[in-house]
């Protein structure tokens, strides 16, 4: 794959506050299930990446709409 265009911000990370032992348990970083609207993800990991993260989400009782799944 190979980025063309100009390169554009499409996030953010801000760090401010400490949080507390409950909200840092409740954070969870899905990147397939958090894909930026527009992009998507190819190649051979990309499919490793889903199997391990539908297991996370599974386990954590959370969900995934299929608009999210197609990016």
């Amino acid at each position: 794959m190979l980025a063309v265009g100009r390169w554009r911000p499409f996030g953010e990370v801000r760090l401010d506050d400490e949080r507390g032992a409950a909200e840092d348990a409740a954070l969870a970083f899905d990147p397939i299930g958090n894909v930026p609207p527009g992009l998507r993800l190819t190649g051979p990991l990309a499919r490793l990446r889903d199997d391990g993260y539908r297991g996370s989400r599974r386990a954590r009782g959370a969900a995934l709409s299929r608009a999210a799944r197609r990016g």
